[in-house]
């Protein structure tokens, strides 16, 4: 995707890393971006040298619902 289709509003932090089929070094990160002229959505993606790879762009609500998701995992599976 061309860098003039997407706007990083903030970055959040890098949540992973690794070494993409190409050799390159690539991150997964969680931002608060535009994509094109939409609305800011928070999205998780793998980036290579500032490039978009693949990833999910949700908003503000399933954000929240993701983040009570994982916290429920997380419960769960401590308590085995």
């Amino acid at each position: 995707m061309k860098r003039q289709n997407m706007q990083i509003i903030r970055m959040y932090g890098i949540i992973g890393e690794r070494e993409g089929a190409s050799g390159k070094h690539q991150t997964l990160e969680i931002n608060l971006m535009k994509w094109k002229d939409g609305r800011p959505v928070y999205d998780i993606r793998w980036w290579e040298d500032d490039h978009p790879l693949y990833g999910i762009s949700i908003n503000e609500h399933s954000l929240a619902e993701l983040g009570e998701m994982i916290a429920y995992i997380f419960e769960e599976e401590n308590k085995q």
